[in-house]
């Protein structure tokens, strides 16, 4: 799992963006530390936006791969990845081991521009499926694109059954390759984050945003799979913060909702 999704506050975010803009030009540096939060206001890059994506490492099959999954994003937003080698970069991906993780949205281009990367694709490698590094590349360009971690979601519904196991979590999570507090471990998983321009307007079980999580970690023995593709929700949400896929959008609407009754009502 990734370990810089904590849901910090708006102000700290702002305070760090202030001389920050989309463009990647800065009236002056203050940033020298790369913050570990999970959401900005907004974090969502501009409708029709070309991203600029490239690699700081990485074989050609990892990069093919990577752009290949990545594409999936853009049949449902209305933006354009661009696989690019030179500078300038909105979004720049490293391959190293450890865990894969990557910035929410516009801070993405906060890494680039201090030239540090803004994602990890640690999951991508032949030790891997090819079924879970896809999940993996999607799950960490949802992040790219401005989605926070499901689980996060301030509102859930009794019928999903995700309750925490405080002790279970801090002791699968405070082992390797995470080592997390108990401070870090209740600010990464068991926080909620809140507000309108970050979440979906419901918890969505089937989200690819969404990690699995064994038994062993919920009260009432309730374990959760991992989602490999994205959900009905992701799709439509995607083409509601980022408007312009009319043929996408027209041949949604032909088609009946597959989530749950009570995650119909809140859209």
């Amino acid at each position: 799992m990734s370990n810089d999704h904590s849901c910090e506050s708006y102000q700290h975010v702002i305070e760090l963006l202030q001389h920050f803009t989309i463009s990647g030009t800065t009236s002056t540096d203050p940033v020298t530390h790369l913050p570990e939060i999970s959401f900005v206001l907004p974090p969502f890059w501009p409708p029709g936006s070309e991203l600029r994506v490239g690699f700081v490492t990485g074989t050609d099959w990892q990069k093919m791969e990577a752009e290949l999954h990545a594409h999936e994003w853009t049949r449902y937003a209305n933006l354009t990845l661009k696989f690019v080698e030179q500078r300038p970069y909105d979004i720049l991906i490293d391959f190293s081991p450890g865990a894969s993780w990557s910035q929410i949205g516009v801070l993405s281009k906060l890494a680039t521009i201090r030239h540090q990367p803004s994602m990890n694709l640690a999951d991508v490698n032949a030790s891997i499926s090819g079924r879970d590094r896809r999940a993996q590349i999607l799950h960490q360009f949802g992040h790219a694109l401005g989605l926070i971690h499901e689980h996060q979601h301030g509102v859930k519904h009794p019928e999903d059954n995700l309750v925490w196991d405080r002790q279970a979590l801090y002791r699968h999570f405070g082992q390797s390759p995470n080592a997390w507090s108990h401070d870090q471990t209740n600010s990464n998983l068991l926080a909620n984050c809140t507000g309108d321009l970050v979440l979906k307007p419901v918890f969505d079980v089937d989200s690819v945003m969404l990690y699995g999580f064994p038994m062993a970690m919920f009260q009432g023995g309730h374990g959760k799979e991992a989602n490999v593709e994205l959900s009905a929700i992701d799709k439509e949400y995607m083409m509601l913060k980022y408007p312009g896929r009319e043929k996408a959008w027209d041949e949604w609407k032909q088609h009946e909702w597959h989530v749950r009754p009570h995650a119909q009502a809140g859209l």
